[in-house]
């Protein structure tokens, strides 16, 4: 079953990108391609459900990676 992953500016409520997939890469995939598109401040806080997707390594790799805060 695929899931979907949405990047919203939780100031504007705008969708700034989406990823859908069955495996745990469309989360960073969202994040790249919001990234690529200069759509993340620096430090901006990423807000996510409690699913173990997001408590994974490679999850945690890209949060460093684009330099980004978690605000779970």
């Amino acid at each position: 079953m695929a899931n979907l992953v949405t990047v919203i500016d939780c100031c504007t409520k705008m969708v700034v990108c989406y990823a859908m997939g069955e495996d745990p890469g469309h989360i960073q995939a969202a994040l790249r391609h919001a990234a690529d598109r200069g759509a993340l401040a620096l430090a901006a806080i990423f807000h996510s459900d409690q699913d173990s997707n997001y408590t994974s390594y490679e999850f945690s790799g890209i949060i460093t990676e684009l330099d980004l805060l978690t605000g779970n």
